[in-house]
């Protein structure tokens, strides 16, 4: 319960974040350095049992007293976004405080997603309950923080369209995606009002297209020096790494969203349904910025763009591959069930088929949000270690 801190008598959620928060600095003066990532891991798992049994034993599903979530959010933003400053830090925990106590858009979504249903005794689904809404709180802190790395995101947005690359870039996907879905993907003779023949050919041309922007990310910031004024700006290793990451992402998006003539087409042609375009839409762009943090990472670790491009190439192929029935036939005669249903849900394909038929299921956007979360981090620590050279 956060040491007492969850029995104050007025707002017990902010007197735990005030409790992490101080814990936060004091661990990293005591103890710099510390790995934070598998503190925070092993405080969700004991927290989920922790969360679960009190909640059971206090017979209220979402306890006001129990404190330890707003801890774990909390420390998981300060971590994000070290090393800052303490009017960073201060920024950081009013916007937690906010998303956590007004819960809009999707922290109130996470909130009711394990609501007590009627006749369901208190178990392990509510001890998730608890923490989930304050995990996505947090993402949805560090989503504005990002943002707020528009120096970074600024500048690598108006790089794209200082050379010839968003041209290419722009013109070869709207080409290729149109061509595969009306020629190949015979959209005219399916006879459906649909766009599934338009994203069932995302995956491969994201996996050559999307490591063509990643691969100039970080590789030709050492390879020109610029490198080094990067980091005299006032901006973190992460905010950097954000905001380079962030402007790719958005002009991928946008060279999507100049695909909404094919959106009309089919609106004009029959009656579809747009949910199901709009969860495709999102799921396209979820995935095309796991490529882009896969190719980040590869990009901060090679000076040679071509060799960032190839590497990147390779390794979103196997993302790819991982979910196809050919491989998972050639695995199934010696890997255990577990371990096949493991590589099975490593594919982007599996996961991105699901949210391009309409289903948008919670493992799926986690999926994709722990990819580009995983590899971020990778970058980062990638460009820490580089620094020097």
């Amino acid at each position: 319960m956060g040491f007492g801190s969850g029995l104050a008598p007025k707002a017990p959620g902010t007197v735990g974040t005030l409790w992490g928060w101080a814990a936060f600095v004091t661990a990293e003066l005591i103890w710099p350095g510390l790995p934070w990532g598998w503190v925070l891991l092993a405080g969700f798992a004991i927290g989920l049992w922790a969360c679960t049994v009190t909640a059971r034993h206090l017979g209220v599903a979402d306890p006001g007293v129990i404190v330890w979530d707003e801890i774990l959010a909390i420390w998981f933003v300060l971590w994000v976004w070290s090393p800052a400053g303490a009017w960073a830090q201060l920024l950081a925990f009013a916007l937690f405080r906010w998303f956590d106590a007004a819960k809009p858009g999707p922290v109130g979504w996470a909130d009711r997603r394990f609501k007590l249903r009627p006749g369901e005794a208190i178990g392990w689904r509510q001890g998730l309950g608890i923490l989930f809404d304050d995990v996505v709180a947090a993402a949805c802190t560090l989503l504005v923080l990002a943002i707020l790395c528009l120096v970074i995101a600024r500048r690598e947005f108006a790089a794209y369209f200082a050379s010839p690359l968003a041209a290419v870039f722009i013109v070869l996907f709207l080409a290729l995606s149109s061509a595969l879905a009306f020629y190949i993907g015979g959209f005219f003779e399916r006879g459906q009002a649909d766009l599934q023949p338009f994203f069932a050919f995302h995956p491969w041309l994201y996996l050559f297209l999307v490591p063509a922007i990643a691969m100039r990310l970080w590789s030709e910031e050492r390879k020109s020096g610029s490198i080094e004024l990067l980091m005299t700006l006032p901006v973190t290793t992460w905010q950097a790494v954000v905001g380079k990451f962030a402007a790719a992402w958005v002009f991928t998006g946008a060279a999507l969203l100049l695909t909404f003539p094919i959106w009309i087409t089919v609106n004009y042609l029959g009656d579809p349904d747009n949910g199901v375009i709009v969860a495709g839409y999102l799921g396209s762009w979820l995935m095309a910025g796991s490529f882009l943090a896969i190719g980040s990472a590869i990009s901060a670790a090679n000076r040679n763009q071509v060799v960032a491009f190839i590497i990147t190439v390779v390794i979103c192929f196997v993302f790819l591959l991982a979910g196809l029935p050919l491989v998972l036939d050639f695995f199934s005669g010696w890997l255990p069930r577990p371990l096949l249903d493991a590589l099975a849900g490593l594919s982007f394909l599996t996961h991105f088929a699901s949210i391009s038929k309409g289903v948008l299921d919670l493992r799926d956007l986690l999926y994709f949000g722990l990819v580009i979360g995983f590899w971020l981090y990778a970058t980062a620590i990638v460009v820490d270690l580089k620094k020097a050279d």
